[in-house]
């Protein structure tokens, strides 16, 4: 029901013309959003570079959509070239979303959100945090349904069944139409 849910939320913010500009521009078959979930941080000591995915054919995207934002803090987001080694900090900002696909290193950027005084507490409270959603899209097929389960399906909803992501292929948009 949650996630039926979230679906219906993006619709309403329009998400099925980004998708739609998405699989055009990429020359993808059809795109479903299948993983849906949020971030949340409010410090962060160490930053962790990792990949969401991998091994996918270059057809799943990680879309973060920033919701809340505190101001006059540094970029959230570290980007990392593995091939020339080099590395840049990336600045959210509501409004606008990030996409990464395949093989994109990146990872939160250190931050301390806690000893600030956050714009959003009435009262001037110390403590502030930035929030994202997720959405995880993808052009499922047979060549990669099984590196998007074992690769991406890691909450507790949508289970690793490549059945149920064979049945969603295309669901929010399909070159065809729809």
């Amino acid at each position: 029901k949650t996630h039926e849910e979230y679906l219906r939320v993006l619709g309403k913010g329009d998400f099925d013309l980004v998708l739609k500009s998405i699989g055009e521009q990429l020359g993808l078959d059809g795109l479903v959003a299948y993983h849906l979930t949020f971030i949340g941080v409010s410090e962060s000591v160490r930053g962790f570079v990792h990949h969401d995915t991998k091994g996918t054919g270059g057809s799943v995207y990680n879309v973060i959509i920033p919701l809340l934002l505190e101001e006059d803090v540094d970029p959230e987001l570290i980007l990392v070239d593995d091939k020339y080694e080099k590395k840049g900090g990336f600045k959210y900002s509501v409004g606008v979303a990030s996409m990464m696909g395949d093989d994109a290193m990146h990872g939160t950027l250190e931050c301390d959100y806690l000893n600030i005084r956050s714009k959003h507490f009435e009262d001037g409270k110390l403590g502030g945090m930035r929030l994202a959603a997720t959405v995880y899209i993808a052009d499922v097929n047979e060549q990669n349904v099984d590196a998007i389960t074992t690769e991406t399906l890691t909450q507790i909803f949508p289970l690793a069944d490549e059945k149920w992501l064979m049945s969603q292929r295309g669901r929010h948009w399909r070159v065809e139409g729809g």
